[in-house]
């Protein structure tokens, strides 16, 4: 560390950055519009749908946020019994993607994740394709 570096600092060692970012004093706002968007693509990838097809409500309730997603599920075709039993229940589906949709969600946005809730509204069937 050279003599101008340590006169900046006040004689003590540079702040650390962490991973190439450099800690500056002020304060970052994230509107709730760029939030919902986040949730929004977080939601869709999760559940395994397009976009388009999700729809995220965000509120805010004991010290962090709740989230409401209401999204079709995709199910295997129904005549496929060994897809049926290897996608699982709804309820057993739905309970996975809640715990994984809090942790992303709090992973990117910082913000901690009281409740996900999860309405489906309807079914998008896969399409079988054929192995040529």
């Amino acid at each position: 560390m050279d003599t101008q570096t340590v006169a900046r600092h006040g004689g003590a060692p540079p702040p650390r950055a962490t991973i190439g970012v450099t800690l500056r004093p002020g304060r970052t706002v994230v509107h709730d519009r760029v939030i919902q968007k986040v949730v929004e693509e977080v939601s869709a990838a999760a559940l395994g749908v397009d976009r388009s097809k999700v729809t995220v409500r965000i509120s805010p309730a004991s010290g962090g946020i709740a989230v409401t997603v209401a999204s079709p599920l995709p199910i295997p075709p129904l005549d496929d019994a060994t897809a049926v039993r290897a996608t699982g229940s709804v309820l057993d589906r739905l309970s996975a993607t809640q715990a994984s949709l809090r942790q992303q969600i709090e992973r990117i946005t910082g913000r901690d994740v009281t409740r996900v809730n999860i309405t489906v509204t309807g079914a998008i069937v896969s399409e079988q394709r054929r192995v040529k």
